[in-house]
């Protein structure tokens, strides 16, 4: 199911401050939202932010109707094969416990850092 197109605002919002604040680290930036360089896809699937340089980040943006999703299953377990790179995910704080208990417990999927916004 995709997002809301509400949820979809908020998610490239996120998406685009989590770009802006990796870039300000000293870090090269791409973005799947507008004013970024598009990632490279990663075993088929495009991230939403790829760093490189002070670190070598994979960042996915999740929203509350999307972090449980097959399709974020696919994209997180993909994500979680490139060994050179730290798994970041994303959520609203009220889906935190949720989904970590999701993606880590049952999908098991190593996520190296969650990071939470209001939602």
């Amino acid at each position: 199911m995709p997002r809301s197109p509400q949820n979809q605002t908020v998610h490239d919002r996120i998406v685009s401050a989590r770009a802006g604040e990796l870039r300000t680290a000293g870090n090269r930036v791409w973005a799947d939202v507008p004013g970024y360089e598009k990632p490279q896809d990663v075993f088929g699937h495009i991230p939403d932010v790829l760093t490189n340089g002070r670190s070598n980040i994979l960042s996915e943006v999740e929203t509350a109707d999307s972090y449980s999703t097959q399709h974020t299953q696919e994209q997180l377990r993909a994500f979680d094969r490139a060994g050179n790179y730290r798994l970041e995910v994303v959520v609203p704080q009220s889906v935190l416990g949720d989904a970590k208990s999701l993606i880590e417990g049952i999908w098991r999927v190593s996520v190296d850092e969650w990071r939470t916004f209001s939602g």
